[in-house]
């Protein structure tokens, strides 16, 4: 399934999603419940390269799909790292203002999932990063992200992300 879509692309500020022809989309991610049911993630796609976050400067990856109000998934990756190191193990843990690797995040509802937290597991491959005027992505994740909630359930995610201008 591809789709050409909007894309954001940022530097060190936001700005409003445009369209770009040169943009090949191809998202095959697949996010499924315990009990087999799909989650509905809307197909807009945000792209930026900047710090992971304000005061922490590591040149950062980001990528956001599905919209404010849910559900969606986010991935930060750490440029230096997924080039020199392209496996990134779960549960991948850090001190916050020194990531490190990548970090994926899903919001289904009320319940905040994370490749951070215990129970995650899985890993997530990186065939290719580039940041800058002409920013390309592509990688593979088959992995489990564990609630942030002590109630909360799993969700697994597994397929192929590619993206190139």
């Amino acid at each position: 399934m591809r789709r050409l879509v909007g894309i954001a692309l940022l530097s060190l500020f936001m700005c409003p999603p445009s369209t770009d022809a040169g943009v090949r989309l191809d998202n095959r991610l697949s996010f499924t419940r315990p009990d087999g049911s799909a989650v509905p993630i809307a197909h807009t796609v945000r792209v930026a390269c900047r710090a992971w976050e304000p005061g922490v400067a590591t040149r950062t990856l980001h990528i956001r799909a599905g919209t404010a109000a849910g559900p969606f998934w986010a991935l930060r990756a750490v440029v230096a790292d997924v080039r020199r190191r392209p496996v990134v193990r779960f549960p991948n843990t850090f001190v916050w203002n020194r990531p490190k690797g990548a970090e994926l995040f899903a919001l289904d509802g009320a319940n905040e999932l994370s490749s951070g937290v215990e129970q995650a597991s899985g890993r997530i491959t990186f065939q290719r990063v580039r940041c800058g005027r002409r920013p390309a992505v592509r990688f593979r994740v088959r992995a489990v992200l564990g609630s942030e909630f002590f109630d909360g359930e799993p969700m697994t995610v597994r397929g192929r992300f590619r993206l190139t201008t």
